[in-house]
């Protein structure tokens, strides 16, 4: 018997699994995973601006994307939002 797979893992598997085979060369594992994240990639929510920028560091600038809700501008309007921090080591 198969166990129960929760929805959002479903959608990974999906995603995986439409991507085609793995492959086995550099080129193939590159179209592989190319195929994979593309079918994950969802479009940013109308009412999000996103943009590109970086921060400094001692050692260098970090590259960072900043999403905020449409239309919420200008210095004061940060300090009234939330905030949430994604890092990962890729």
């Amino acid at each position: 018997m198969c166990p129960t797979i929760h929805p959002d893992m479903q959608h990974l598997l999906d995603a995986r699994d439409g991507a085609g085979e793995k492959g086995t060369t550099t080129a193939e594992q590159r179209r592989f995973w190319t195929a994979y994240t593309e079918a994950l990639n969802r479009p940013a929510p109308a009412d999000m601006a996103i943009h590109d920028t970086t921060v400094p560091s001692a050692a260098h600038a970090v590259p960072v994307r900043v999403y905020r809700p449409a239309g919420r501008a200008g210095p004061r309007a940060r300090h009234r939002l939330h905030a949430r921090r994604r890092l990962h080591a890729g």
